[in-house]
C-alpha cells in the first residue's frame, strides 16, 4: 500500500507540476472575485504597497546618495538610472 501510495504520488506530483507551469499572473482583482475577505485585508496591508513597481510616487526613502552606518555596516542609497 505504501509503495502504490508513493508511486500514485508521483503522477500526481508530475501532472501537478505541468500545470503550475502553464499559469500566468491574473492580478489581484481576479483573485478578490473568490477571497474578499483576504483581499480586503490585503488592500489595506504594508505588503501591497511593498509590491508596487518602483516609481517616483512608490518610493517613500531617499535614494539621493544617501549612506546609513548600521553597526559597522555602511549601506549607500542610490538611483541606477540604467
Amino acid at each position: 500500500m505504501i509503495a502504490g501510495t508513493g508511486i500514485g504520488f508521483l503522477f500526481l506530483k508530475n501532472d501537478r507540476t505541468k500545470q503550475i507551469a502553464s499559469v500566468n499572473f491574473v492580478g489581484s482583482a481576479t483573485c478578490a472575485g473568490c477571497h474578499e475577505a483576504e483581499a480586503g485585508l490585503w488592500r489595506g496591508s504594508q505588503h501591497r504597497l511593498a509590491m508596487q513597481h518602483a516609481s517616483e510616487s512608490s518610493v517613500l526613502g531617499d535614494f539621493n546618495n544617501t549612506q546609513f552606518d548600521y553597526y559597522g555596516v555602511r549601506s549607500r542609497f542610490f538611483r541606477d538610472r540604467k
